[in-house]
């Protein structure tokens, strides 16, 4: 066995032992702790959006989970990963932890900001459906969920694309697309202002 596949074995090793013993190195009330016990399946079919009306129907506002929070865990497992699979394929060049490091935190920037936006979007959602709905659609028929997912997807397609052809729009949007690199970490490269949601999550 030569030195590489000592150090993959190694390194496999080393992760099998650490997350066998995770409970006994932090205390449960960590943050590696709650990080670790949001990698289950549930939060990892949210990435991938595989979930049902059931499961993301709530009849409190309060009730409705912080998804990012949820899938956080899971991103940042499936973005060590990748790092992990680039550097043992001799693929390094793909990444930079600079790059990375500045991916990630934009991400988290772009959450703080999102807070006034999604006030705005949640208070003009709320008067829009109390003094200008036509009909209210049922939630137990199937055909409505899916007329739904369509449209919804529509109007965020004619959003995306705004802010990739307006000016002003493009100039809050170009951080996502500013590194050189093409990897999960760059997807959390997000602006943290896209006055654009506003508009979007309303409709």
């Amino acid at each position: 066995m030569n030195s590489s596949n000592n150090s993959s074995f190694n390194l496999f090793s080393t992760a099998e032992c650490l997350f066998s013993n995770f409970s006994q190195l932090f205390p449960n009330t960590s943050l590696a702790s709650r990080l670790y016990q949001r990698l289950d399946l549930t939060n990892l079919r949210l990435i991938f959006y595989l979930t049902t009306p059931w499961e993301s129907t709530f009849d409190n506002i309060n009730d409705v989970p912080n998804y990012n929070v949820q899938v956080s865990a899971w991103w940042m497992m499936l973005i060590f990963l990748e790092f992990i699979i680039l550097t043992i394929t001799g693929h390094s060049d793909r990444f930079a932890l600079n790059d990375s490091i500045t991916s990630v935190c934009a991400g988290m920037l772009s959450q703080c900001f999102k807070f006034g936006g999604r006030a705005i979007a949640i208070f003009g959602y709320i008067w829009i459906w109390e003094n200008f709905r036509i009909i209210e659609l049922p939630l137990n028929i199937a055909w409505i969920w899916g007329i739904c997912l369509i449209t919804q997807d529509f109007v965020y397609y004619l959003g995306h694309r705004a802010i990739h052809e307006a000016g002003f729009f493009w100039g809050l949007h170009t951080i996502h697309h500013s590194s050189q690199y093409f990897n999960l970490s760059t997807a959390l490269r997000q602006a943290a202002i896209q006055a654009w949601e506003i508009i979007e999550n309303i409709f």
